[in-house]
Parts: structure tokens; sequence; C-alpha cells
């Protein structure tokens, strides 16, 4: 309803409370609304929120900043008139047209907000004014944030927001990120109300109602009334799913949805949809099945089914970054599971070549231990009588020293014997062909992936060789990658490969070259749920600086989309060609990679630059103590870079491990350091892990890398110390090299 003046009221005060104070006053005939906040951070707040509204300057349906001369300590907006949502509702639900109408024109400003870079983070009916014809204002900036900054600590004690409308994450009980798609979940808490007259959880008490939105599932809108149309209730249950992954992933595709439903209710069509037709997430990522690989896919799948039969079980997979030979190596997951096998992983690094401790072969028989001690009760007991006749009371004892989860599968053991130094690395590599020997048989298969080869140390390599040529292994399945291109003439792999190549159990070898044009058509149609005749010069255009490479083309479109060329309206996704080709002539990767890094929070840039002196994946007990951060400092810390998809947070061995999405992420971040900074990174970083005996074998070849910059006699001696310990200890375990 439009604003009256009451000429005896001059100030009319609309609302009051603790923290602020919300009044109407009149300007030559105008009314003109005015925030004061009150408290101790009152300052701190009108400045955020005056900037939140500056930002969004121009936005229809966010509330206009009033310019002329107004009283010091208040926000003065324009007066939109109208009444809150929630005053709506008191009267139960609303009429399907009305409904339609305000959450078309609430979406329309929550998509334009979300461009905008800006998350609201507190919708709800009392923040939603709407005008008597039907135009909603969304009010109260309070809490809202920048998409990219890190946002403070959730305490579930005092949980920012309306309680009954808050997304699962905001509860700060799941460790999630809080991005754009917390907003779309309160939209579907205030959109049921709408439908319904009642809200999803209708609990009083503040645990039972967090306990709710973070495990219990609401009655679908159609099944309390039936005459909400089905569709609407789908996009209802959709928006109020658990999971960020499982509900809209933004504004744009759930506006589309509301509008085609909107007019099937005109033309009282009831029939059903299928929800999220134009519904993209922020950062567009490659589809999950391979593109252009159906030739080497039918290479790898007769691999796996030769080895289970044959002595010849390698496969030696080449090609450049981003080429995706990881991808093709994983594509044996679904195959393997089928027949009740094992799949393990393990990775060089190229700045931690040969390393005891994070090797690929190290990493891959952790996670083969991870697999064994996640079987059931009965059949762990099997597999450890298995292990312990096939290896001995000697054997056991050196891979538990080697290998801290056989400890923990094996028991404890008694103290390994002194090896002869000549005999010790052929007595592991038996150690481990023994191991396999009693775990692994066709009917119980195992897939091995090492990736990286080029990085590998020549100790690693006759690993690699040993299992390549071993007669007594069966069921198993070794698959190596490698990029040619970053071999020298004197690479231990290079004459390692002629060997190889020319054995009776020769590898198989496959070579993937980037896409071809018709190729990539398919990819970019996948991406964007094109078909390929309109993907295809748009795919010709991002070739020409791609290559056809599928890494390098996933980060152009996302960069293209980002400067605003990829554009997604109503129509779908709409761009002009020629806009295409100036962007794609003056951009490079590597560039593009840089500009993320450059954007996130300094605090997120320094983690980055730890991690990367660390290895391309770490654990996160290992990162916060390098880091010098606390546990929540940590995870706040990891919130943006995980958020735009530079790193991964996963759960392996038993630990959460944060790892770079690709190589070169963390080329880029280690390009990006003098050796100055890197030096002091690594000369930090050795001084706090040193604190923990857990770590000190990381911190003595973190001193060892910056030993020149040591100048205090005690921390020298500190270092000789660890360095002593830590050799020691690799030689106790047969690790010599």
């Amino acid at each position: 309803m439009p604003p009256v003046r009451n000429p005896r009221s001059p100030v009319q005060v609309l609302h009051e409370s603790v923290t602020t104070r919300v009044f109407r006053r009149w300007d030559d005939g105008v009314g003109i609304i005015y925030k004061q906040p009150v408290g101790a951070d009152a300052t701190r707040r009108l400045n955020h929120e005056t900037n939140m509204l500056s930002r969004l300057a121009g936005i229809r349906g966010v509330p206009q900043i009033a310019s002329g001369m107004h009283p010091e300590g208040v926000l003065a907006m324009h007066d939109c008139g109208g009444m809150a949502l929630s005053r709506l509702l008191r009267a139960g639900a609303l009429e399907h047209d009305t409904l339609f109408d305000i959450a078309v024109r609430l979406v329309e400003t929550l998509a334009a907000l979300h461009r905008a870079g800006v998350i609201h983070c507190d919708i709800n009916p009392g923040n939603i004014i709407v005008s008597s014809s039907a135009q909603p204002m969304l009010i109260d900036f309070d809490l809202a944030r920048i998409v990219d900054e890190i946002p403070p600590a959730a305490d579930t004690a005092a949980i920012a927001g309306a309680l009954a409308y808050v997304a699962p994450e905001q509860t700060g009980r799941t460790g999630r990120t809080v991005d754009r798609r917390a907003d779309l979940y309160s939209v579907g808490v205030t959109l049921y109300e709408m439908a319904t007259g009642r809200l999803p959880f209708q609990a009083h008490d503040t645990l039972q109602v967090i306990h709710d939105h973070l495990v219990r599932e609401p009655v679908a809108p159609a099944q309390l009334d039936a005459r909400v149309p089905s569709v609407l209730s789908n996009i209802v249950m959709k928006l109020l799913a658990k999971a960020p992954e499982q509900r809209y992933q933004s504004a744009e595709g759930l506006l589309h949805d509301l509008r085609r439903a909107q007019d099937a209710l005109r033309q009282a069509d009831l029939q059903v949809f299928e929800l999220g037709e134009r519904d993209f997430p922020a950062r567009l990522c490659a589809p999950q099945r391979l593109i252009g690989r159906d030739a080497e896919l039918a290479v790898l799948h007769k691999a796996f089914a030769d080895a289970l039969h044959s002595p010849v079980r390698t496969v030696l997979i080449e090609g450049p970054a981003g080429v995706g030979k990881s991808a093709l190596a994983q594509a044996l997951k679904p195959t393997l599971a089928a027949v009740g096998g094992w799949f393990v992983h393990g990775k060089f690094d190229q700045y931690q070549r040969d390393a005891a401790t994070s090797g690929a072969v190290t990493q891959a028989l952790r996670a083969l231990a991870g697999l064994l001690l996640a079987q059931p009760k009965d059949d762990i007991v099997r597999w450890r009588g298995n292990i312990l006749r096939a290896l001995g009371p000697n054997g056991a004892a050196l891979l538990s020293s080697v290998l801290p989860e056989f400890a923990i599968l094996l028991g404890e053991r008694s103290q390994l014997p002194e090896i002869d130094p000549f005999q010790a690395e052929s007595q592991l590599h038996q150690v481990i062909v023994d191991l396999l020997v009693a775990i692994v048989s066709p009917r119980r298969p195992l897939v091995i992936v090492l990736d990286d080869l080029q990085w590998a140390g020549p100790t690693s390599l006759k690993y690699f060789e040993s299992l390549m040529h071993e007669a007594r292994l069966s069921g198993v399945l070794l698959v190596g990658t490698y990029r040619r291109a970053d071999l020298s003439a004197d690479h231990a792999l290079s004459p390692m490969l002629v060997q190889w190549l020319d054995h009776p159990l020769a590898p198989t070898q496959i070579t993937l070259a980037n896409l071809g044009e018709s190729e990539l058509a398919e990819l970019i149609g996948d991406m964007l749920r094109l078909d390929r005749i309109r993907t295809q010069d748009f795919a010709s255009a991002v070739r020409a600086l791609t290559g056809g490479n599928p890494f390098d083309t996933v980060e152009i479109v996302n960069a293209l989309r980002e400067e605003g060329v990829l554009v997604l309206d109503e129509h779908g996704w709409q761009w002009d060609e020629s806009q295409v080709r100036r962007f794609v002539g003056r951009s490079n990767v590597m560039d593009l990679l840089s500009a993320r890094i450059a954007k996130l929070p300094a605090s997120a840039r320094n983690l980055l630059e730890c991690m990367s002196c660390i290895g391309s994946s770490v654990g996160e007990r290992l990162l916060r103590i390098a880091a010098g951060l606390g546990e929540k400092q940590l995870r706040e810390t990891l919130l943006a870079p995980l958020d735009d998809g530079l790193l991964i947070a996963e759960d392996s061995e038993g630990q959460r491990i944060v790892r770079f999405r690709h190589d070169r992420v963390q080329h880029v971040v280690l390009a990006t350091m003098v050796a100055a900074r890197r030096d002091a990174h690594q000369l930090a970083m050795a001084r706090r892990l040193a604190q923990e005996p857990a770590f000190e074998g990381v911190a003595a070849r973190h001193y060892l890398e910056c030993v020149a910059n040591l100048d205090e006699p005690e921390e020298q001696r500190r270092a000789a110390r660890l360095f002593h310990a830590l050799a020691a200890r690799l030689a106790g375990a047969a690790r010599y090299a």
C-alpha cells in the first residue's frame, strides 16, 4: 500500500529493537525510510549496509539510497511503500496467481543480486516488502556479503539470520561453504510458507529447528494441500534439498522454471516438466562422461580384462597436461566396482620427488590399507591372517614400519632387525609383491594408478618395474601416466621406457591427444546443454586458444562467462562470436588461473603458497600446523579456494585431504613466488612442524630446502638433529635412497 502522510506525526517509527531503529520521515510530501543501527558496532553495520546498497544501485527490488542531506548515523532510503510479506501471510497461503507474481519478481531481484556478487544471507518474509502491485522489495542487507569474502564462523548459539529460514550450511554444523545456494534454500522456505500458509518445520526449540534443517525431510506442499500445483511443489522441494549440490545451482535456473510454471498455470496446463533445464552452477564443469575417448577406453578395458588372466598387466598413458590422462584411468572405477575389485591411486609430485612419506607408490599402498581396514570385521581377520602368512614376522614388521596403516591392520610387530643396506631395497620390493599376492586375485582384482611418472625418482621407477614383471602376480592392472614433453634425455624414465617397450611383457601404450573440433563442440555442448550445430562456431573460436585441450577449454568457457561474453538469459546461452574471438585472442590459461588466485583473500593466497611448497595434496592436520592456523581458521581460509574450484577437499585414508584441482594451479602459485618468499615459507613451516613429533620428518625436509638461511647456531643444531633422525628412520625402513 502507498505511504500515507500523517501531518501530526512527522516521524513514524516502523521498527525498533536493541540493534536497529527504522522510521519514516517526510520531505516535501515524499517518504524517506531511515535505518539507524544502534549498539557497540553500529558504525560498522551502517557502513557495511551502505556499501552493499551502493554496490546494488539501480537493481529493481533493492532499496535505493536517497540523495540529499540526512541526519548522521542513519541510512536514508527511498520509501517504496507496501507491507511486509510476513504480515500478508498471517491470513494464510496466497492465491497462486499472487504467489507466482511475487516469486518471479523476487527471484529476478535475487538473480541480479547474485550477478553483482552479493549474497543476502537473510531472506525471509519479514525482509520482503510487497507493494500493492505485487512488486517485492528485498530489504535488510545487514548480513549480506560479497561472494568471495570469507564469512565469519557460524555460531550455533547465535546464528545470523531468521533461524526458520536459514540453510543447513548456515547453522555451522555441516562444514560447507555458505554461497549463493544458501539464499536459494531460504527462498524455498519462503515459497513453502506462501504456498501452504505454514513453515516446513514447526519446532519452537532452537536445537530442534537446526536438527530439522540438517536431517529432516519436509512434507511436500502438494501433500499438505492438494490445491498446490505439483510443479510448484517440486520446485520448492528442490530448493529445500539438504545438500547444496542437489538444489538449484543458480537463481537464473530457478527463475526459468518459475516462469514456465506460471505460464503453465495460466494456460491450465498441469503437466509436470523436468526441472533445472536452464540451471547451471556458478562454475561450469566438464561433463562426467569422457568425450572423444571411445577408442582409448576400449583399449583400457581390454587391458584390464587381459590382466585378469595373463602376465601382461601394465598400461602407460601419455599426453600433455590437462588432456585427461587421469580421467581416462578413473573411468575404470565402475567396471572394477561391478566385479568387487579395488582401485587405488598415487601421484608423484614435481617438487617432492621420491619423498619417502608422500611418493605415489606409498600413497597407493596406504590407500590399499585403508580399503582393507574398511572391510567387515570378519574379513579384516581373514585378510590379516593371509598377509601375516605371506610376509612372515620380519616382512610384516618391515611393512608396518614403512606404512603405519598396515601397523594398525596387522597389529604391533616385533622390532625390525637390522637389514643389510645392499639387501634392504630388494627385500622391501619382495614384501610389497608378497602383500599383493596375498590379497589380490582375478576374483578380487586391483587397479593401481600412478600419475605423473615424469616426476618419479629412480627408486620409485624400480618399484613400478618390479610390479610390471613379477610372475606371481595375478589380477593386478598397473596404470602409469606421464608427459613426454617433460622428459629430458637424462631423465631416469627415458631409458626405462625403451627397456619396458622391448620387454616380452611390454606395456600397452595409449597416447592421448587434444580433442578435435567436433569433439570439442560436443564437450562444450554438454557443458552448456546446447546442440552441436549451435556450439560449432563457439567451439571453433575457443579451440583457437586451447587447441582442444579439455582442461584449458573448461577454464576459458568459465572466463568468458565471468567476463560477460557468455551470458545466460531466459532464451538460453547467448554470445557474440566476434567478442569471443577478441577475448580468446588476448588470453591464456595460466594468466586466467593467476587472475583467479589474485582475487582470493590475502589469507587464502598465503595458504595456497604454503601448500604449494608441501605438495600437490596435503593432509588437513599437516596443512593446519604448517600454516600456523587453528582448525576453525583453516576451514574458514579454505572456503574461498574450495568455492572457486582451485582446491578439492576429500576424505582419504581416514583423514581429510586437501589437493590442488590440477598441477597447473600449484605451478601458477609457485611461479608467483620469488625465491626469498618461498624460502621464508619453508623456514616458517619447518619451525612450526618441528614442534610436532609426528611431523619432524616433514620439518627436516623443509629445513633442507632453506638450510642456507639458518643463522642461529641453536637452530642449526636443531635442524641437524632432525636430519639425523630422518636419515636413521628412513634407513630403518629400508629407504636408503
